[in-house]
């Protein structure tokens, strides 16, 4: 049978294996966070510029406040088979949660507009917004996992201790204007005053301390910093890393290692992988997830078994 000019037909690696559908429209509903935009908006505009000379039609939504984009998307129920976040990776996050709530299979793909964008990173995106319309136009897809951290889904990192106190700390007002400065800042205070901790964690059944934790779902952390080099979203498991830091001092040569590449090689770090991890502290310090406080000690974590399709580069 003839396909019209608007007809798409679309391939997706779903479990392993190659899934071919036929829909009737180029459709996709667009999440977007106005507020991480507006330094990234050109990108933004040029990729639904490239897109719509493609075929697409856009069904556009705006944020107004946390959790927004997890409840639309959720309850979503048009006929876009494409569901793109146009944001950071806390609106990535926010629909990621969203789309795994739901009882059918929606494709994700991302327009990086954040500080950091990590989960594009690990994606391989590239900045050309052609090139981001045509991905998404040729369905160049994988599965990816996403790990569930105390009920939640999370894109490529939590962290307990130090991670965690710095992203508490951080003044939004300055990240909205500087960026990644408003991490450094925000890292001062809690380093200076760094002590031991007791986190026990247990790492698929096996009992080990820490100082700090940090959990990677990919090989990058805040930005660029490559912390887990054999990591991948592709793969059902996490990196967990236990940090022994009992003083500032002990701490800067972990951190320190970060930009040398070298962190899962200090001695005063153990790499681990595991599909089941637990975590707990004296009391119910906060969480880091996808870069933002989220959550509280006792930690749970597992993989679940199912992937999601995501747009990624070739």
């Amino acid at each position: 049978m003839q396909k019209s000019r608007a007809s798409a037909r679309l391939f997706c690696f779903w479990k392993g294996s190659i899934v071919l559908a036929d829909y009737p429209h180029k459709r996709l509903l667009l999440v977007v966070n106005p507020t991480a935009g507006r330094r990234n908006q050109r990108l933004l505009d040029l990729t639904l510029a490239h897109l719509k000379v493609l075929g697409w039609l856009v069904e556009r939504y705006e944020t107004r406040a946390a959790g927004d984009a997890c409840a639309y998307v959720e309850s979503y129920t048009g006929t876009a088979r494409l569901v793109v976040a146009a944001g950071g990776d806390g609106t990535v996050n926010e629909v990621i949660n969203g789309l795994a709530a739901r009882s059918d299979r929606l494709t994700l793909a991302i327009i990086p507009l954040g500080t950091t964008n990590v989960v594009a990173r690990e994606l391989g995106l590239p900045s050309s917004a052609k090139e981001l319309a045509r991905l998404m136009d040729q369905n160049h897809c994988q599965p990816c996992y996403w790990p569930r951290v105390n009920g939640r889904l999370f894109a490529f990192s939590v962290g307990v201790g130090f991670d965690a106190a710095v992203v508490r700390g951080v003044n939004l007002a300055v990240k909205r204007r500087w960026g990644k400065l408003a991490y450094g800042l925000a890292a001062l205070a809690p380093w200076l005053c760094w002590r031991s901790r007791d986190y026990q964690v247990q790492v698929d059944g096996q009992p080990y301390r820490a100082d700090s934790i940090l959990v990677s779902n990919g090989r990058f952390y805040a930005g660029s910093f490559v912390i887990a080099e054999r990591m991948r979203l592709q793969r059902p498991e996490v990196q967990v890393l236990l940090i022994q830091a009992a003083s500032p001092l002990a701490l800067m040569r972990v951190l320190l290692a970060l930009p040398l590449g070298r962190f899962e090689r200090m001695t005063t770090v153990r790499s681990l992988t595991a599909r089941h991890l637990s975590v707990q502290g004296a009391g119910d310090e906060s969480l880091q997830v996808d870069g933002d406080c989220e959550g509280a000690l006792p930690l749970t974590l597992s993989v679940p078994a199912e992937p999601m399709p995501v747009i990624c580069a070739d």
